[in-house]
């Protein structure tokens, strides 16, 4: 039951962090990649300075060392020349505190030796460290600056394919002009402009057949009347009746 837990928690993570992908501005999330980069620059360097801290502060205290070394070494040469002056005058006991004085002072130099001693491999040590901690925060602002410059490119690269983006939407959009159809599209008012000019053509074809036919009754009852007006006129000059037996006057 804990393992499929475990599962199905990774699962919901898993898809939750690609939805999350999918959503998020690449802006914002490459200045995120970079400002983690800077961060983890930062305590890299942080650590290197404590460990550089470490090391000249031991050089420090082995130089200090050295130092007392050379001072303790000066007594000791000094507290056995007095001592040997005053055996070399009979004075023993002068001689005497002389020469406890230069073993006080060879003791002293004895542990100043070994402090040294621990000193210079602890230095060694740390002075190592330090040049691995330099080496590592070098290849960190190297990579800072790499992805920077990725950076550059990246943000180059998005605007490109945002502008594809655009010229892509803007050719679909010019295979309909409105893809909700609430509107028309051009090739739609083709169809219906070329279906209008044809109606109306017929229409006046229509129209125009029907004013020749009344233009021809008009003008044949025209003809017709004057035919018998003509008729009339010559049956009166030949004095004749001026109309046919079986026609009305």
């Amino acid at each position: 039951m804990f393992k499929l837990f475990v599962r199905v928690w990774h699962y919901t993570s898993a898809a939750l962090t690609s939805l999350f992908n999918e959503k998020a501005d690449p802006r914002i999330q490459i200045e995120q990649a970079i400002e983690e980069a800077r961060q983890h620059h930062r305590r890299l360097t942080d650590s290197a300075a404590a460990v550089i801290a470490n090391r000249m502060e031991i050089e420090i205290k082995v130089t200090r060392t050295r130092k007392d070394l050379r001072e303790l070494e000066e007594r000791t040469t000094q507290a056995v020349r007095l001592a040997e002056q005053a055996r070399a005058s009979g004075d023993d006991p002068k001689a005497t505190r002389f020469d406890r004085s230069a073993e006080l002072y060879a003791t002293q130099l004895a542990s100043k030796e070994s402090a040294l001693g621990d000193l210079e491999e602890v230095h060694e040590r740390a002075s190592v460290a330090a040049a691995a901690a330099a080496r590592v925060v070098d290849q960190s602002k190297m990579q800072v600056q790499q992805q920077l410059m990725e950076k550059t490119r990246l943000l180059n690269d998005l605007a490109a394919a945002e502008m594809q983006k655009r010229i892509a939407d803007a050719l679909r959009s010019m295979d309909q002009f409105t893809p909700d159809g609430t509107i028309p599209t051009l090739p739609k008012m083709r169809e219906r402009i070329d279906a209008i000019a044809a109606s109306s053509g017929a229409r006046i074809a229509v129209a125009m057949d029907d004013l020749a036919t009344s233009s021809f009754e008009v003008e044949r009852g025209v003809r017709d009347h004057r035919s018998t007006e003509i008729l009339a006129e010559i049956r009166r000059r030949e004095g004749l009746p001026t109309t046919v037996k079986g026609e009305s006057k």
